[in-house]
């Protein structure tokens, strides 16, 4: 055998065996990455976890929380309703409370005819949306089709 073509198959061989090595260490570099990212999902998920037990935990307190303000709410809506009629009372008398109930009466059912007005022209106007989208729908069909 040729020394010289015995020196070039080593060679060959050695070069192989050296890509074989960066092949394998990128092929475990590529393992430790999906390990590292499964490993970073299953934390996150975990955390995910304790962050709505959490939330359960607080569930109560949220909602003892909101009821007492709204309670609070509800008895400073209350005194200053009692602090006006005694007002109204001492400066003006009973004559001017009986007038002032019915004009709030009046104010009442004004406020709920306009609320119910608005309630129709924004069904009208999301009737208007969608008929406008499905005109520019059907148009935009046949501008393609063709």
């Amino acid at each position: 055998m040729d020394p010289t073509g015995f020196n070039s198959g080593a060679k060959a061989a050695i070069g192989s065996i050296r890509e074989s090595m960066a092949v394998g260490k990128e092929g475990a570099k590529l393992i430790t990455d999906i390990q590292a990212d499964m490993r970073s999902t299953v934390v996150e998920q975990q955390r995910n976890r304790e962050k709505e037990r959490q939330k359960q935990a607080n569930l109560g307190n949220e909602q003892e929380q909101r009821a007492y303000r709204k309670l609070l709410n509800k008895q400073a809506q209350e005194k200053a309703s009692n602090d006006l009629k005694e007002h109204i009372l001492k400066t003006h008398g009973s004559k001017a409370w009986q007038d002032f109930l019915k004009i709030k009466t009046e104010v009442e059912i004004q406020e709920k005819a306009d609320a119910k007005l608005m309630r129709k022209d924004e069904q009208k106007v999301s009737e208007v949306f969608w008929w406008c989208f499905a005109a520019s729908s059907i148009l935009t069909y046949f501008l393609v089709a063709m």
